[in-house]
């Protein structure tokens, strides 16, 4: 998955050729914040593509780890979530459940325990520095 957190590439000619530089414009690359040169003699608008700096790649669940799956209310459950994000931003982590009490929340280990009987979606959210969000779940049954 991929997020986009801004412009991806713009290519500025006239009206009629968009992505395409007529002849007598310029074709410059340029990083985020430069400016393009004023239009041409030649009437196009000035031509210059912004370089995509800003592809940021979701943080990736590498496994999910639930033990055991069914427990009684009152016993806790073991969990273990991998997650890596491919630009090597810092990842935040957070845990949530109905019925239950978690150990610790925002760690990637943790424990869950069971505080009333019926089946709960164990469900853990990741997401880096630049916004970039995703989840994964898990089932288990608390016993009475």
């Amino acid at each position: 998955m991929f997020c986009w957190s801004a412009i991806v590439l713009l290519g500025c000619a006239t009206d009629e050729d968009v992505g395409e530089v007529p002849p007598g414009c310029g074709n410059d690359v340029l990083e985020e914040g430069e400016q393009c040169d004023p239009p041409s003699d030649a009437g196009c608008s000035p031509a210059c593509r912004i370089q995509p700096t800003h592809l940021n790649r979701c943080p990736e669940l590498r496994f999910l780890f639930v033990a055991p799956r069914q427990t009684t209310v009152g016993q806790e459950l073991i969990l273990e979530a991998e997650v890596v994000d491919p630009d090597g931003d810092e990842v935040h982590i957070q845990w949530e459940a109905p019925g239950g009490l978690f150990e610790h929340a925002g760690q990637a280990e943790t424990t869950y325990t069971c505080q009333e009987a019926g089946p709960r979606r164990l469900t853990v959210r990741f997401s880096d520095q630049r916004g970039c969000e995703a989840e994964d779940s898990a089932e288990v049954r608390c016993l009475p």
